[in-house]
């Protein structure tokens, strides 16, 4: 949604990596446009694919083809927004090597 507010830990995590001897680098391929509220307000998990289908772009492929990558997500609730980046990801020929999310919003049932 334009936000960047899991860029410090996206940094923290390559520090963290390289001093383990990675080449890890923060890079920010996709992007989110036309979305104004948050995915957990969005009711159902079909609207939830919907909106990750529709809102989350590959920026290039150029700087993606090759890479392994591991994707980070604030908040999974359904898991659609992280399915859709990984699809992605490996749409640009990219290797994805691990998913990881700080925390999982359980699903309220439908009214």
């Amino acid at each position: 949604r334009g936000r960047w507010h899991m860029l410090p830990l996206a940094r923290r995590l390559a520090m963290v990596l390289r001093g383990l001897g990675v080449d890890a680098r923060v890079a920010t391929p996709l992007r989110m446009s036309g979305v104004m509220g948050k995915a957990v307000q969005t009711v159902g998990a079909g609207r939830r694919e919907d909106r990750a289908r529709e809102a989350l772009h590959r920026a290039s492929r150029a700087v993606i083809e090759g890479r392994r990558v591991i994707v980070l997500d604030d908040i999974v609730t359904t898991g659609a927004t992280m399915r859709r980046a990984v699809h992605l990801l490996r749409e640009g020929r990219a290797e994805v090597v691990a998913a990881l999310a700080l925390a999982h919003a359980a699903q309220r049932p439908a009214p």
